[in-house]
């Protein structure tokens, strides 16, 4: 990037050549076209490698079947939806702070990936099929939490093996028979969910009984009852596909995002002060320390922490187009079949962007500086037509989060403990992020 500051070319293999982006005015130009993800090849992309999990849902799908999908999706993200998740997250922060705090009085470090995974995971179990699993107490010993967390490591695993990019190659290996008996198993858990939300909803049509303020409506409640112009709804298989996705795209993303703005703020306590100061006037004489609706609006420099945190550590190292049409690249024909990648790290530490790239400035994002932003030389939730649908219900839940855990404690760095990045298919770390937590002694709210 440095000696190329706008693209540069690699090779995947001696025939695939793959173009690599990370400038701004490119990124217009890739993400603003109708460019599908690369599929069908004879090597497996990415994305093709998620088929037998998340099937041709709303990630993985192209051209038609994706636009349907987009429209019929689009009202599960619409804000009185979203405003209705917020008491779900706000419980199971409760369990989340619970779990710190007896790490915090025994005066031992805590994983952030593992208690962040399993609250996020309690939140969309719940937002997604209106089921209690309890994983935040069970842990990863709940088998659907486990199946997930294994399936994750897996698509990660065969990326990186050259010969597990031939499907048949990979269905007869060990790997490739693990990876689809899991599948039937989430598959099975996910179709029984959702048979019991359609039962529901029957019951409740057959009755006429219409939910009332108290009862949330599921991610899977709205794709069961959402149709096309003709009338015609989604099938079980296309749920199933979408609710799976929702699940997938939540968990791990939205994981490392909240994983890494903890470690941020730890280590450049300055800004943590600022965000507990932001918290506490907020929250001043409150009965409870709820983050509410109304309340994330109110929140502008926590805001901004989670921006650069999201930044500095891209959640979603790169993402990739196939191009449909030639394309003129700086005076360089690029043909049409071209896969192009666009990768988020290198755009977001790109140092003809941005200034002192490499430090964690939440105020980039404040006032002036923001408006004035290229709009494209951050897209951490992609951008154009194929942007991330539910990048509303990830901020949303980072918010809370985020405020929440250091209206209650003050987060320290275990000095014994190293934080090794790796950048897999999202950004994580090689040996995990121990965190040291410490009691504030005066915050507002009841503890």
């Amino acid at each position: 990037m440095e000696k190329r500051p706008r693209f540069t070319r690699v090779w995947a293999g001696p025939f695939t050549p793959i173009l690599l982006i990370y400038h701004p005015e490119l990124i217009r130009l890739i993400l603003k076209t109708s460019a599908p993800k690369p599929r069908g090849t004879l090597l497996a992309s990415v994305y093709d490698m998620g088929l037998g999990w998340l099937g041709e849902g709303l990630l993985i799908s192209n051209g038609a079947r994706w636009a349907r999908s987009r429209r019929l999706l689009t009202p599960a993200f619409h804000f009185d939806i979203l405003r209705s998740y917020v008491a779900i997250e706000n419980r199971a922060c409760d369990i989340l702070l619970s779990k710190i705090q007896k790490q915090a009085d025994s005066g031992k470090p805590f994983e952030a990936f593992d208690y962040v995974s399993l609250c996020l995971f309690d939140i969309l179990l719940q937002c997604a099929f209106s089921y209690s699993s309890n994983c935040q107490t069970t842990g990863n010993e709940d088998p659907y939490v486990s199946a997930v967390n294994e399936l994750l490591k897996l698509w990660s695993d065969r990326s990186l093996q050259p010969l597990h990019l031939v499907e048949f190659v990979y269905r007869l290996s060990a790997k490739g028979k693990r990876w689809y008996q899991l599948c039937d198993y989430v598959h099975t858990v996910s179709e029984d969910l959702i048979n019991k939300r359609h039962q529901l909803l029957k019951e409740r049509a057959d009755n006429q009984d219409s939910p009332t303020k108290k009862q949330t409506l599921s991610f899977v409640d709205i794709l069961l009852t959402a149709r096309d112009e003709d009338g015609k709804g989604l099938s079980l298989l296309e749920i199933r596909n979408e609710a799976d996705t929702f699940l997938f795209e939540g968990f791990d993303t939205t994981t490392s995002a909240l994983s890494w703005t903890l470690y941020s703020l730890a280590r450049w306590p300055q800004h943590q002060a600022q965000v507990q100061e932001e918290v506490d006037a907020l929250l001043q004489d409150r009965e409870t320390d709820d983050i509410l609706w109304d309340d994330l609006s109110q929140l502008p420099y926590t805001t901004a922490c989670i921006y650069e945190a999201i930044r500095n550590y891209s959640t979603v190292p790169f993402i990739e187009r196939m191009t449909d049409k030639p394309l003129d690249i700086d005076g360089h024909q690029i043909p049409a079949g071209t896969y192009v990648a666009c990768h988020l790290w290198m755009l977001h530490h790109n140092p003809t962007v941005w200034d002192r790239p490499h430090e964690y400035l939440p105020e980039r994002f404040l006032g002036d500086r923001s408006i004035t932003m290229d709009p494209f030389q951050f897209v951490p939730f992609s951008a154009g037509s194929r942007n991330c649908i539910g990048q509303n219900f990830a901020m949303k839940e980072l918010k809370i989060l985020v405020a929440r855990i250091f209206h209650r404690f003050h987060l320290e760095l275990d000095p014994g403990h190293e934080v090794m990045r790796t950048p897999l298919a999202t950004f994580k770390t090689e040996n995990g992020i121990k965190l040291i937590a410490k009691m504030r002694k005066s915050t507002g709210g009841n503890m």
